[in-house]
């Protein structure tokens, strides 16, 4: 079961699994991908202030071949294939990483970063604590050490549905 949740502080709303839940300070709604779907334009509120900022990896088969994309606000979507074998929480990491370093690089700030990987998002907002693979523990702490270099940054956790009309996969 999945279930919108909004922040009542700050009116985002997410898409995330009923486990989750920050309970303090959120409004919950039960829904389905369809009400998604119909009510897409609608439901993510977005601090317009903020640059809108996509990631998603993946791979072809799980270990496979390895592909991450990002998109930052109204630019170009990039997108790299990455030599060897990887898995698919692998490659949400690295576009994770890449997508922070181009920031970084290019000093953005006042970001809110969407995500579809319930990994990705548990782990930067804590609610994920230790990690069960080893090959992933370094990848979460250069993650979280970029992470800490923005003064104004947050994540939401959005649905693979959306990613995919955004980001392509």
């Amino acid at each position: 079961m999945k279930v919108i949740v909004r922040n009542n502080s700050n009116n985002k709303f997410i898409y995330i699994p009923i486990k989750n839940i920050p309970f303090e300070n959120y409004t919950i709604t039960l829904v389905d991908d369809n009400y998604i779907e119909r009510n897409m334009a609608n439901l993510f509120i977005k601090d317009s202030n903020s640059l809108e900022c996509y990631c998603d990896g993946g791979c072809i088969g799980n270990p496979g071949k390895g592909y991450f994309s990002y998109k930052i606000g109204n630019n170009e979507i990039y997108s790299e294939y990455v030599e060897g074998i990887s898995t698919n929480n692998e490659m949400e990491w690295v576009a994770f990483i890449s997508l922070l370093k181009e920031l970084i690089d290019n000093n953005y700030d006042n970001i809110n970063i969407n995500v579809d990987s319930n990994l990705v998002y548990g782990f930067i907002t804590g609610a994920y604590k230790k990690s069960k693979s080893p090959n992933l523990i370094p990848l979460i702490n250069k993650s979280k050490y970029l992470w800490k270099k923005f003064n104004n940054i947050q994540i939401t956790k959005i649905t693979g549905i959306l990613m995919k009309k955004i980001i392509g996969h």
